[in-house]
């Protein structure tokens, strides 16, 4: 997630959508008073960008975030309460003044469901989260979905001024910095593509009931942007 004061723009980060790799990108043009959140595994891309910085936050005194604060330090003897990875929209909205909120150009990236899932199948069957087959997840669902609506959207609405595809995203994200006045061509870097070992085209992995049961827990993201199987 980033929020530039330089270029007044606020990146919503969401999952399976590249997102690191346009985070390392846009850390190029960020400044040193812009909020970049830590990436962790592939911090490593942004080597001659800036890094993670400035994510510390502290809730003003009369916040209603202080006692979530005060828990977390019962029970672990720290307390940190910073800017994250893939933080939700009304959140970032809630630590905010409204006058970034509501001048700064918001974007985000969202990816056709059925492709997506397959990727965060993968993701999670990487890292031992889920030992089900790619079916068997699939008929899991709801549980363990991917909510990247919900990461860009407030109360069921879209609360980012634009969401790009992950199928057109050095074009979109071209469109993103021409709306905030960045002229530098942007590199995306390629992270992430270890996770997912098989490379079939997604459709080949449905069947038709589980392209139906897709289509039924990620309807808004389908709307939205007009996706199709």
């Amino acid at each position: 997630m980033i929020v530039s004061h330089k270029h007044k723009f606020i990146f919503i980060k969401t999952r399976k959508t590249a997102s690191s790799s346009t985070e390392c990108a846009l850390s190029a043009v960020c400044g040193p008073d812009d909020i970049l959140t830590d990436l962790k595994h592939t911090e490593h891309d942004r080597l001659g960008k800036l890094s993670a910085q400035n994510y510390r936050y502290i809730p003003p005194l009369f916040s209603r975030e202080w006692p979530n604060l005060i828990s977390r330090f019962i029970r672990h003897g720290r307390a940190p309460l910073n800017y994250y990875d893939h933080m939700n929209a009304w959140r970032v909205e809630k630590r905010l003044s409204k006058t970034v909120w509501n001048n700064y150009f918001k974007f985000a990236f969202d990816r056709n469901p059925w492709d997506r899932e397959v990727s965060w199948y993968s993701h999670r069957f990487s890292q031992g989260r889920t030992v089900t087959s790619f079916t068997e997840h699939v008929h899991n669902l709801p549980k363990d979905k991917l909510t990247n609506f919900e990461t860009y959207a407030i109360h069921g609405k879209v609360a980012v001024d634009f969401v790009g595809r992950y199928e057109n995203l050095a074009a979109d994200l071209q469109k993103v910095m021409d709306e905030v006045g960045v002229k530098d061509q942007l590199s995306i870097p390629l992270t992430h593509r270890q996770f997912r070992k098989d490379r079939r085209p997604y459709r080949e992995l449905y069947t038709p009931e589980m392209r139906d049961i897709i289509a039924s827990v990620y309807p808004q993201e389908i709307e939205l942007l007009g996706y199709e199987f």
